[in-house]
């Protein structure tokens, strides 16, 4: 598996340069984010259920990049049907009928709370500060965002001890810390809205399909989970000589940016190509 310490050394390999500094950290995560949305990765697919309210409005999980499919929770059987981006389909009654759709949903304006807290990077645990009481059982499928760390964590349970602990998912990637700063509640998370046939708020239990957002790789053993060492790197050198005013030179290595590309994603089945012709003559088509 590639780490963060193996992306560098390609770098420094390619440019016979070990002095590349910390910023080159920051090039790699913006490489990764890009390359990551070049396709649907079956190692960052994941699903979730979820229980709307009366409301029909839904949190979206936390490292949620795309969102691919929402259904009826397959728990009560094979779904008949998914809900669909906002549709609208003329009726002649009516003059439109909204088949089953999901729609964005405002965010909220403010913070719910924000605690100090000590977090260790790799783990799973949040403790809070002796002697102080923040989080609740109530709390348990919140969302919390830490600082230094833009990724959101899912609250998944509480524990009421001296020193009250939560634990969350994902592990943290944020920098270890006796005390930083945790936002219960951030404001601006992502939610949407599921709407029946008869444009109602749908109640029930759900099902989303999601592809998530790679976690940001911070410490030297942080492993990309991307199967593409080589992507990655390039597009970092691009990002890096674009950065510094040298967009000619990063577009010459747009060519080893797409052999890399080519020859290490390889056939996903999520893509459905398994099957197709992919000689000069023919266009790949997904089925």
């Amino acid at each position: 598996m590639t780490t963060l310490k193996d992306i560098r050394q390609i770098i420094i390999d390619y440019i016979e340069d070990e002095s590349i500094d910390d910023i080159f950290d920051s090039y790699i995560n913006w490489a990764v984010r890009f390359v990551e949305n070049e396709k649907l990765w079956s190692v960052l697919y994941r699903t979730k259920d979820i229980t709307t309210d009366s409301t029909g409005v839904i949190l979206l999980p936390p490292l949620c990049g795309r969102l691919l499919e929402v259904y009826p929770s397959v728990t009560t059987g094979f779904p008949s049907y998914k809900f669909m981006p906002m549709v609208e389909t003329e009726n002649k009654d009516t003059g439109y009928l909204i088949q089953n759709t999901y729609r964005p949903y405002e965010a909220t304006l403010t913070d719910e709370a924000e605690y100090t807290c000590s977090v260790t990077n790799g783990t799973n645990t949040i403790t809070e500060v002796a002697g102080k009481d923040f989080f609740t059982s109530d709390d348990v499928g919140k969302m919390i965002i830490v600082s230094g760390d833009s990724n959101p964590y899912e609250i998944l349970s509480f524990t009421d001890d001296t020193f009250d602990t939560i634990t969350v998912y994902p592990e943290m990637s944020a920098p270890t810390s006796t005390q930083t700063s945790i936002i219960l509640g951030p404001a601006g998370m992502q939610r949407i809205i599921l709407k029946d046939s008869n444009n109602a708020p749908y109640e029930g239990d759900v099902t989303i399909a999601y592809q998530m957002k790679h976690p940001k790789l911070f410490e030297d053993d942080s492993r990309l989970l991307i199967p593409c060492p080589l992507t990655v790197a390039y597009k970092t050198l691009m990002f890096a000589l674009e950065t510094n005013k040298y967009a000619v030179d990063a577009n010459r290595l747009a060519q080893n940016y797409m052999l890399a590309l080519n020859s290490e994603f390889g056939v996903d089945p999520l893509n459905r190509t398994r099957n197709a012709r992919k000689d000069g003559l023919f266009r790949v088509r997904q089925r």
